[in-house]
């Protein structure tokens, strides 16, 4: 049809036609993409020899492979040519074969299973079988029709019509039988012992023409659902067969491919062991059964007893549950009763706060007045003291004046820690100069250090820039905390520092002071910010204080958004630690609701 056929080494079949290429592969149905040979049939049928594959037929656009499973002699395929007598001359490694175009075509429509073949070999005055494929030309059919294959010894050439055809076929015979190696009689019907666990049969065909040739095929009845080909071997071996009758079957075809129609054969039985007995198993059935029923019984009496078991407990944790019940109705109504007298005991509390901060409001009211007469007319008679030269009356007026201060202290830390407990404490805040403030304070405490023999350093305050508080509280923190430091160290150095940090939740205001006195335990600073509490009592009574300076620092500091902390060893010293937020105001709804010019009257 003017088309180019081309085998390629791997890359399948191509057709070349009108100047396109058309590969042919395993998707297209070709069994292996190595292709040696092409030959052509006069009706357009293509055989497609392959390395491996065996031989394919390629018609109406469809491959169809026979190889050694269907009989055929090898799988290598170098050279493909007609006979003109009906069959296909192969060459391959193992020497040169002859198979017929109609067994082929039997075979692909599924009409028959196996293929026939003549081999030819050495024992046919070849010198030697390996022929040369995958060259050109690797077989030519002469005008005489001769037939001629190269090998690696020269040249064969084969004459198909003058080639003699055996027509006798061989007939065969089980010669032994070996059961677990020990040999039986072969001619009768054997029934075995259980526990034969290898079979092995030999057998042999009489053919004297060539009996290298002859091939065999075997079968064992029960086991082989088909005939297998087993070439020229003479034993077939089988093992670990069931209990059962067999028969084993051998047939023989001689090196012409005749093949004798009947076949020796050989029977035998395999009696079972007895756990392969069916009554062994019905028996150990049964007693599974007995066994399973028996537990199954035993099971359910358990269950029963557990049943009975279950239902005294739930009756028992019912009656439990029951009386827990009634203990708990009884315990919410007691629960009630007390909620109602806290309830009451807090309005009293509340009644008693508001009559303890009016009380305090007023009680202050009253004692600034002559508290303020006290402090001017001490000044007065400081002065006139001091005009008229009358110094033995100087320092029992200074100590009235003294004393006057001190009370007027304890008067205003008392009303604030009122105010600060009732959330009525106002804060004006604004923006002020930190430098500036921290300045005055350290100025204002710098006489009560040096007169107990202390320096204060200060740190840091020229770089605290502004503040946004409310200054009076700041001072007053400051005043606090610093007033203490000094109080309680002598001969040392009590240290101040301002610093400004960032952080997530914005920027913040430090302060610290941080003495080397007499320092505190951890069971004092666990007491240090109890109202009219101080550290130790007998500090109390060397240093005094009403123990309400740190009080009101933190609850200053908390109101402002900040806290209080304190680090402290005994003897040693402590550190006072001041954190506020740079935009401070008060925490609280209401904090600041009272005038300014009420605090500060």
């Amino acid at each position: 049809e003017g088309h180019l056929w081309i085998g390629t080494n791997g890359a399948g079949l191509f057709r070349f036609d009108a100047g396109r290429f058309e590969r042919f592969g395993t998707a297209q149905g070709i069994s292996i993409e190595i292709v040696n040979t092409i030959h052509e049939e006069p009706d357009g049928t293509l055989w497609v020899g392959t390395y491996g594959g065996g031989l394919n037929r390629f018609r109406d656009g469809r491959f169809s492979a026979v190889t050694r499973r269907e009989g055929l002699f090898d799988d290598a395929v170098f050279a493909i040519l007609p006979d003109g007598l009906g069959n296909l001359w192969i060459s391959c490694n193992r020497g040169i074969y002859a198979v017929s175009l109609r067994e082929l075509d039997a075979v692909i429509r599924g009409d028959s299973r196996r293929v026939s073949c003549r081999p030819f070999g050495t024992e046919d005055g070849m010198r030697n079988r390996e022929c040369n494929g995958a060259n050109q030309p690797a077989g030519a059919r002469g005008p005489d029709g001769r037939l001629h294959f190269p090998t690696i010894e020269g040249v064969v050439t084969v004459d198909p019509s003058g080639l003699f055809r055996n027509p006798v076929p061989p007939p065969v015979h089980v010669e032994e039988v070996l059961v677990d190696g020990v040999p039986s009689e072969a001619r009768a019907f054997l029934v075995l012992a259980p526990g034969a666990e290898r079979f092995e049969f030999h057998y042999a065909a009489l053919s004297l023409r060539v009996p290298t040739r002859v091939t065999f095929r075997v079968r064992l009845e029960g086991v082989d659902h088909d005939w297998v080909d087993v070439g020229t071997r003479r034993s077939a071996y089988y093992t670990n067969l069931a209990p059962g009758s067999y028969t084993f079957r051998v047939a023989a075809a001689n090196e012409s491919g005749v093949g004798n129609e009947g076949e020796a054969s050989f029977s035998f039985r395999l009696k079972p062991r007895l756990d392969q007995r069916p009554f062994f198993w019905l028996a150990l059935g049964t007693l599974a059964l007995a066994i399973a029923y028996t537990g199954y019984r035993f099971r359910f009496a358990r269950l029963e007893a557990r049943e009975l078991e279950l239902v005294e407990i739930v009756e028992e944790r019912t009656r439990s549950l029951r009386e827990e019940k009634e203990r708990t109705e009884q315990a919410l109504r007691e629960a009630e009763r007390q909620r109602e007298r806290a309830e009451e005991a807090g309005r009293i509390a509340e009644e008693a706060n508001r009559t303890k901060s009016h009380f305090l409001a007023a009680t202050s009211h009253e004692l600034r007045t002559p508290l303020n007469a006290i402090l001017g007319y001490s000044e007065i008679l400081s002065e006139e003291i001091e005009e008229r030269g009358l110094d033995g009356l100087g320092p029992d007026v200074a100590r009235i004046h003294a004393a006057g201060r001190h009370l007027l202290g304890l008067i205003n830390d008392i009303l604030d820690l009122s105010r600060l407990e009732a959330g009525k404490l106002d804060l004006a805040p604004e923006r002020f100069d930190l430098e500036a403030l921290v300045g005055d304070v350290v100025a204002t405490m710098r006489p009560l250090a040096e007169r107990n023999r202390n320096r204060i350093v200060l740190e840091g305050r020229e770089e605290a820039g502004f503040f946004h508080a409310d200054p009076t509280r700041v001072r007053q923190i400051l005043l606090n905390l610093l007033a203490n430091a000094v109080k309680f160290t002598h001969d040392g150095e009590v240290r101040v520092r301002v610093l400004r940090q960032s952080g997530p939740g914005g920027e913040r205001i430090v302060f610290s002071v941080t003495d080397t006195g007499i320092g505190m335990t951890d069971e004092q600073v666990a007491r240090l910010f109890r109202a009219f509490e101080q550290a130790d009592p007998q500090v109390t009574r060397r240093f005094g204080g009403t123990g309400l300076g740190l009080v009101i620092t933190r609850r200053l500091a908390r109101m402002m958004g900040g806290d209080v902390t304190v680090e402290s060893r005994e003897g040693e010293g402590s550190a006072f630690t001041v954190t506020l937020p740079a935009h401070a105001g008060p925490v609280w709804p209401g904090a600041g609701s009272e005038s300014r010019s009420q605090d500060r009257v």
